[in-house]
């Protein structure tokens, strides 16, 4: 249900898009080096072990742009956050989210559950945040519930990065970044190690705000 997943006992500023402290961040934002060679990760990874069926909730208040199921990426859906301009792409998902194209979402609200649909090796969520390159640029959510509105929100988004390249496409509006890199973003710090408290045998990692 909505607002029903809470951090744990102990994360009272914890907040993650799986707040439980079993998940740990498993491929940060950046290159990484694959079976295929070294490949851009645009977004952040966090798993517990592969598992699937973890819930999913919204990092900020917003309004949901987009839903589908989309090849690589499997079931995934994106939120804009008006308040603080930026876009929350969650994928990897179980299954479809419920939630509708211009449906209001709460911060801490549920989204989804964990997968492992699309190109993936185990349960996992792939998080992307991406934040206008233009600070000035806003999307227009007006026509959320048009037939056009698909054709706008990608247009008005953009297509991110140039494949394979830390660099944005010359006419995206917007483009993934790494909350870690711009603390002034979302506020968010990695959580230091701490296996006596955190009950982890791996080094355990989440996020902090203010």
């Amino acid at each position: 249900k909505p607002g029903a997943i809470q951090p744990p006992a102990g994360w009272g500023k914890a907040w993650l898009p799986l707040p439980s402290p079993q998940f740990y961040q498993t491929s940060g934002h950046g290159y990484r080096n694959v079976k295929t060679g070294r490949k851009w990760h645009p977004g952040v990874d966090f798993s517990d072990y592969g598992k699937s069926g973890a819930a999913i909730v919204s990092i900020l208040d917003g309004i949901v742009v987009r839903n589908r199921f989309s090849g690589g990426f499997g079931n995934a859906i994106e939120i804009y956050h008006p308040k603080e301009n930026l876009i929350s792409m969650y994928n990897h998902m179980l299954n479809r989210s419920p939630l509708k194209v211009g449906a209001k979402v709460s911060r801490k609200d549920v989204i989804g559950a964990v997968g492992s649909t699309g190109v993936s090796t185990g349960g996992h969520l792939h998080l992307e945040i991406w934040k206008p390159v233009n600070p000035s640029t806003k999307l227009d959510t007006m026509f959320i519930n048009t037939k056009g509105w698909k054709v706008s929100y990608l247009k008005q988004r953009g297509g991110g990065v140039v494949p394979g390249s830390l660099k944005c496409k010359p006419d995206t509006k917007y483009c993934p970044v790494d909350p870690l890199q711009e603390p002034d973003l979302l506020g968010w710090t990695l959580l230091p190690k701490n296996p006596k408290e955190y009950k982890h045998k791996r080094r355990p990692y989440g996020y902090l705000t203010e």
